[in-house]
């Protein structure tokens, strides 16, 4: 039982804000339902906001100066601000002017929903060990560093030699024989690195909103909302990055509306009927997405690959069938 006086801190935290999932439900409410596809069972279903994109302590750092619910602090105050603006573009009917402190927090407000998921996380730790392995693969190689790891050695009294030298390179090369372990706290602000790092990437496009107003047309989001993309047609080995030029960013905002981002003003066309442009960009959000769509129908639209507009019945049973997204 906590002690009388002193607040529990929540435990289950999302990644994905509760008032951007509450814009794909039908009354655009926190308190509303919306509809869950699984892209790897092929299972749906409808649930509340507050039950979906969540994770046990995504946020806590521990023996972090700042408090380990610093993040979770920080996010929430990002998301209070950024739902401000939200409402601000569905009265206003347009972008925040460039440079304005609404734009800025639209920008990080973004970059966060990019960063802040479990696959990112993963992502993260993965970059970490890759680096510790060419630190410790370079220690090895480089006769310089070799000799100050014998000089730290002898100190410790041990003595080192060249077939030491090459039993440690083999040793590192293979990693059945060891573990690099990456703690949460790295891994969280490995995280944040990535986020910061693509802000100023992100605030120097031209945006374009774009919204329908057929009430039996929805766009559709996801838990990967930001979509990258080539606006060119590139080689699939090629990944599209935040700073490359030929490259487009969508994001969903609700239901209702699209951002699109490139570099260069009018890159993108949108020379399609509002039925159409909706199937594409939904088609987009399901392919870029790490499992789950969040719709506020049960039913949707989106491009199959021979060009025609499909249900979400078609979706299920395309995923039941290729074991994943189409």
């Amino acid at each position: 039982m906590a002690k009388e006086g002193k607040k529990k801190q929540p435990r289950r935290e999302h990644y994905k804000s509760q008032f951007y999932l509450a814009g794909f439900t039908p009354s655009g409410e926190k308190n509303d339902f919306l509809w869950v596809f699984d892209l790897k069972s092929a299972r749906k279903w409808r649930t509340k906001p507050i039950n979906v994109a969540c994770q046990r302590d995504f946020y806590k750092l521990k023996n972090f100066t700042e408090g380990e619910d610093y993040l979770e602090k920080f996010f929430a105050d990002l998301e209070e601000k950024a739902a401000k603006v939200f409402r601000w573009i569905e009265e206003k009917k347009k972008f925040p002017e460039r440079l304005s402190k609404d734009y800025e927090v639209l920008i990080n407000f973004i970059a966060g929903l990019r960063f802040r998921n479990p696959k990112t996380r993963k992502r993260s730790e993965e970059i970490t060990k890759d680096m510790w392995k060419s630190f410790l693969t370079e220690a090895i190689r480089s006769d310089k560093a070799w000799e100050s790891y014998k000089r730290d050695a002898k100190r410790k009294g041990k003595d080192l030699n060249d077939s030491d030298r090459e039993r440690l390179a083999k040793f590192i090369m293979d990693e059945d024989k060891y573990k690099i372990e990456v703690s949460r706290e790295e891994s969280i602000l490995g995280s944040l690195q990535m986020m910061k790092s693509v802000v100023s990437y992100l605030a120097a496009r031209v945006w374009l909103l774009y919204s329908i107003s057929d009430p039996y047309l929805h766009f559709v989001t996801s838990d990967n909302p930001v979509v990258l993309d080539w606006v060119v047609p590139t080689p699939p080995h090629i990944p599209p990055g935040f700073g490359l030029k030929d490259t487009v960013v969508i994001f969903p905002l609700n239901k209702k509306s699209i951002i699109i981002g490139t570099f260069e003003e009018g890159r993108v066309m949108l020379n399609f009927d509002d039925r159409m442009l909706t199937a594409i960009i939904n088609h987009t959000i399901i392919v870029k997405a790490h499992r789950f769509i969040y719709s506020s129908e049960e039913d949707l639209v989106w491009l199959k690959t021979d060009d025609t507009i499909g249900n979400s019945s078609e979706l299920i049973e395309l995923v039941k069938t290729r074991r994943g997204r189409p």
